[in-house]
Formats: structure tokens, sequence, C-alpha cells
């Protein structure tokens, strides 16, 4: 991920007023049926700092003209609180249709009317035209291992629960690049 959270990638001005940040690592394979699978998380801005991370599992299926297969790193800002609290309520279906390119899934992540600021590194070669279903869910046993014991995405992302120190290189990239949170 710390290829696509670079300034060549994702401008630094593009965090200004974030209200969350989302990063997720996927695998797309295409020979008619399509399968898309990843894993991720996002974190929120909490008291002038970035919340813990709630993981994220990512999986979506499909059927269209497509074959092929890329990876892709996506990192979505969010500028909306609403957005945020939709990640805080639980899980959740998204709905696409592609033409070519991953990227159109992500950038309409969660529902139609979520419009977050999308950013891609991707490999691989795919032609893809098709209409795909799936759902991004809070990947609880990551979040328990994590944590030490079930913890909801509402009181991670609210500020109640630390950061594992795993995470720091990711924290420092993150804070370098979006300066002081208001």
């Amino acid at each position: 991920m710390s290829h696509v959270l670079s300034e060549n990638v994702v401008p630094r001005d593009a965090f200004q007023g974030a209200k969350g940040v989302v990063f997720l690592q996927a695998a797309y394979a295409a020979a008619g049926v399509t399968a898309f699978r990843g894993q991720g998380f996002i974190v929120a801005a909490v008291n002038r700092q970035w919340s813990a991370p709630s993981f994220l599992s990512l999986s979506s299926l499909g059927v269209g003209l497509s074959l092929g297969g890329e990876m892709v790193d996506t990192i979505a800002i969010l500028y909306r609180d609403e957005d945020v609290d939709k990640y805080k309520k639980g899980d959740f279906r998204i709905t696409s249709y592609r033409s070519g390119s991953p990227v159109c899934t992500l950038s309409a992540m969660g529902c139609a009317d979520m419009q977050p600021a999308v950013y891609v590194a991707k490999s691989g070669k795919l032609l893809d035209y098709s209409i795909n279903g799936g759902t991004i869910t809070h990947a609880k046993a990551a979040n328990a291992k994590a944590y030490g014991g079930l913890v909801s995405p509402d009181d991670i992302l609210s500020g109640r629960v630390d950061p594992p120190a795993s995470l720091d290189p990711v924290y420092k990239q993150l804070t370098a690049l979006s300066g002081p949170l208001a």
C-alpha cells in the first residue's frame, strides 16, 4: 500500500478536510465470470488524529465479457461524516458496472451517494465489461485478533480503541501527508 500512499499518487492536498481514509488491496480474476476479493482497513479522523483501523474484507462476483486478472491497491479519501458513519454501522453491499477497469467499482464504493476521492495503483492485464455485485464487511476475526476481543466498528472508528503498533509506518506516512487534522 505504501506505493499508493505517496505524493506521486496521492496529492498532499487530497487529505485536506478528510474525515476518513479507506485502504483496500484486492485481486480481480475474470474469464466470463468475474471474482474480486480483497482486504484492507479504514481509519477515521478523531480528536485531531487518526483512529485505530477497522479491518475490512471485500468480495464481489459478476458476469460479462471479461478475461484476465489484476492486483489493485486503492485509497479512498472520505470527506463527509456520513460516509464514515456508514462504515461505523457495519457491512454494506456494492454494485458496479465495469468497463475496462476495476476503478469503476471502487469509485462507487458503498452506495451511489458516496463521493470519495479514489487513487488506484494496479498491475496485470484485464479486459472487462461486466456487471458485479458484492459486499464490504468488517473483518471481525482480524479486528478481534488486533484488539484482543470483539470490538464494534463504531468503537474502533470513534477512537475508543488504540491502534496496533504494527501499523506505525502507515500512520507516519499518512500523518506526513495529511498534516495536522482539524
